[in-house]
């Protein structure tokens, strides 16, 4: 095989290649860190910490990472995420669904190396030791509250727990709205250290703080102002956003998944309507019907009233009264001077068909006109 070929397939099988092609083992929480994921696992190889910090974990996506290079390198690495999984007015409040994930993941997968504290920030300075000569932390990564005064006071606090080898990572350094601070403490930070900067997934940055650093990330740092520093940037973006393809296909998955029980539902409802439809048709079709019996009796009852005055009227009809009631009526006139007659009550007016006292009638014997007494 000549030299040439033999370089080219020793270039795509070498081993400093692998942190690009490292699947990390958690994927699907909400994260802006998946386009960094290679950058981790790399990071973490370059500079093979005894003692790795992360403050700011949320769903745990980046510190996965992390101890995922732990794992797959066989590294001696202890590792801590700090943070009080309650979230912030950036990163959005949340409940205890998301701790509660990421310690059951956590603790299957890294529990033999790492721990979880659960505490500010500051809270947390007693429980690690300071930086000496053989001690302090070797790699820190702040991902926490995203203010300027917020991000000072972290750096300054942890600053005396870094060790001399120590590295440092700051993300959202290329986030310049809602009031993060972070990229105005970078164009600090980056003066006084040698650092590098990737602008994807809203900005990493890497700073070498320790005087004795590693060598790779040293040499990383003398890249920026370099040609070579672009490509590099270019590549582990390549890289990232892969894993930032699979998480949005994640989303997508889950919102296909959440339409289709929509969809499900208003299935249901849309069946639910149609039945409450039928109802309400028999319903008012039984409501006419009612209405159609009742407005027949109504007629019946009205004409039934309208008939009950009519059968006493009708008990001598017209032209058949019999003469001596008219007959008795003149013989009981009273007179000159007696007192008229008491006249006959309601019903026998009524049983008798007599006159009103003021109505005028003609008699049905002899055909002249009368006048109730």
């Amino acid at each position: 095989m000549p030299e040439p070929t033999r370089q080219a397939l020793d270039a795509l099988v070498d081993p400093a290649l692998e942190p690009l092609f490292h699947r990390p083992s958690r994927l699907g929480p909400d994260s802006a860190w998946y386009g960094h994921l290679p950058f981790a696992n790399w990071i973490m190889r370059a500079v093979r910490p005894a003692l790795f910090v992360e403050l700011g974990t949320h769903a745990g996506i980046s510190y996965a990472g992390f101890c995922d290079a732990v794992l797959s390198c066989h590294l001696p690495t202890r590792c801590f995420a700090i943070d009080t999984w309650q979230g912030d007015e950036h990163a959005g409040f949340y409940d205890e669904t998301v701790f509660k994930d990421f310690s059951r993941f956590h603790d299957q997968r890294y529990g033999g190396f790492s721990r979880m504290l659960r505490c500010r920030f500051d809270q947390a300075l007693d429980t690690l030791p300071d930086g000496g000569p053989d001690a302090g932390i070797d790699l820190l990564h702040i991902d926490g509250r995203h203010l300027l005064d917020d991000i000072t006071e972290d750096f300054n606090s942890w600053l005396p727990k870094l060790s001399p080898r120590a590295v440092v990572l700051l993300h959202d350094t290329n986030v310049r709205e809602r009031d993060f601070g972070i990229w105005r403490f970078w164009e600090r930070l980056r003066k006084l250290y040698p650092s590098f900067e990737f602008l994807h997934s809203h900005g990493l940055g890497i700073l070498a703080v320790g005087a004795q650093a590693p060598e790779a990330v040293l040499a990383l740092c003398r890249l920026s102002p370099t040609e070579a520093a672009g490509v590099v940037r270019e590549r582990f973006a390549l890289a990232g956003e892969r894993w930032e393809t699979e998480y949005a296909l994640v989303l997508r998955d889950r919102q296909i998944e959440h339409l289709a029980a929509e969809s499900h539902a208003l299935s249901g409802l849309h069946a639910d309507k149609q039945a409450l439809d039928g109802l309400l048709a028999t319903t008012q079709d039984r409501l006419v019907e009612a209405d159609r019996f009742l407005r027949g009796h109504a007629v019946e009852l009205g004409l039934a009233r309208s008939a009950g005055p009519l059968r006493a009227t009708r008990r001598h009809p017209a032209g058949t009264r019999p003469c001596w009631a008219s007959r008795s009526r003149r013989s009981a006139r009273p007179r000159a001077g007696a007192m008229p007659p008491s006249p006959p009550s309601r019903r026998a007016r009524t049983d008798w068909n007599w006159p009103s006292p003021r109505a005028r009638t003609r008699s049905p014997c002899s055909g002249t006109p009368s006048s109730g007494g």
